[in-house]
C-alpha cells in the first residue's frame, strides 16, 4: 500500500480579491449589522445610562456608533 500524501494548501494569492477588505468593511458598517451590535451589546441601555437619558432610541444609538472610532483599509495594504 502506497503512503498517501497530504494535500497541499491552496495558494492564497490565486484567489486574492483586492476589493475583499473594502467589501468586508462595508458589510460590518451596514445598518443591519450595526443594529444587531446595538441589540447584542445593549447599547441603548448602556449609553442611555452614560448620558443619563434612559434608554436611547435605536436610531440615535446607531448614529453614535457610526460616528465612533473608524477603521479604514488603506491603499498600502499588501497581504503578501
Amino acid at each position: 500500500m502506497e503512503p498517501t500524501s497530504k494535500p497541499s494548501a491552496p495558494d492564497p494569492r490565486v484567489d486574492y480579491d483586492p476589493f475583499w477588505v473594502q467589501t468586508q468593511f462595508e458589510k460590518i458598517q451596514s445598518k443591519l449589522v450595526l443594529y444587531q451590535v446595538i441589540s447584542n451589546l445593549h447599547l441603548t441601555q448602556r449609553w442611555g445610562e452614560k448620558y443619563k437619558e434612559g434608554d436611547l432610541p435605536v436610531p440615535l444609538a446607531y448614529n453614535l456608533l457610526k460616528r465612533g472610532p473608524h477603521c479604514r483599509p488603506t491603499a498600502q495594504y499588501q497581504p503578501y
